[in-house]
């Protein structure tokens, strides 16, 4: 099951924005510490809308972003940051609706095959059509 974090500030649809979260998990003692970027093997991100075909924004679905795209990990604080653009951050229901609820999934295998996953939702409204 993944950790859902949910941003309470709607985003303007098609303007660029950011997605920050900290990779933490337990060590041996049982403390949260950083995953370092050297113990992750995959990171992808998964990109849908809230509704019941889950529909997937801008062809993101499992779109790999240790360190490529739209992602970046620092090498040790495990901080993962998601410049998402224009083009993820559109409405995409037929009915154009004045807001749509959005989710990035991102799932992570690290420390010789442990896998995690967390997602963030957040409301993109919309501006009227913008071009």
């Amino acid at each position: 099951m993944a950790h859902r974090e949910v941003l309470s500030t709607p985003y303007p649809e098609r303007v660029d924005q950011s997605l920050r979260m900290t990779w933490k998990a337990p060590d041996a003692g049982g403390t949260l510490v950083p995953i370092p970027l050297a113990d992750v093997a995959a990171l992808t991100l998964t990109l849908y809308v809230e509704d019941a075909a889950k529909t997937i924004i801008n062809s993101r679905d499992d779109t790999n972003i240790l360190n490529a795209g739209p992602g970046t990990y620092h090498a040790t604080t495990g901080l993962l940051t998601i410049a998402l653009s224009a083009a993820d951050m559109q409405i995409v229901g037929a009915d154009s609706p004045s807001a749509e609820i959005h989710v990035a999934l991102v799932e992570m295998t690290y420390g010789g095959g442990k896998t995690a996953r967390q997602e963030v939702q957040f409301t993109v409204t919309n501006l009227a059509r913008v071009p």
